[in-house]
């Protein structure tokens, strides 16, 4: 799942140097987002008898979370990896009741690696751009 940054110029005033804008931060605004991940084995079709999980997955544009809807997770702990698609590096990222969240700097982006966290849990990261 990606966060994609747009441009919104109409709220913010700006300056042009050689066509860049001079404060890209001030200007730019993150579209909310939801998504779904289906999960199950992949070979059987215990997915009949309820062995899958469906998960939601909401950006609001301040925070990124995450919930089980349907089923149970196949294992125990989960590691989820986020990746921000914005040129714009986050002044601070936490994960909701666990403290600052470290991120590292990809080509087009950001990388963010939670903590594992026990499969069936709810959570909740915040960024601050």
């Amino acid at each position: 799942m990606h966060a994609e940054t747009v441009a919104d110029a109409a709220e913010h005033s700006h300056e042009e140097h050689g066509g860049r804008f001079a404060h890209p931060a001030q200007i730019i605004k993150m579209a909310d987002v939801e998504a779904f991940l289906y999960e199950d084995d992949g070979r059987s079709t215990d997915y009949l008898e309820g062995r899958f999980c469906r998960s939601r997955f909401v950006w609001d544009g301040k925070s990124l979370s995450g919930e089980i809807l349907a089923g149970a997770p196949l294992g125990t702990l989960r590691k989820i990896v986020v990746i921000f698609r914005s040129m714009i590096k986050p002044a601070h990222i936490a994960l909701e009741g666990s403290g600052t969240i470290a991120f590292e700097r990809q080509e087009c982006g950001f990388r963010i690696s939670l903590p594992e966290l026990p499969a069936d849990l709810a959570w909740k990261l915040n960024v601050a751009f």
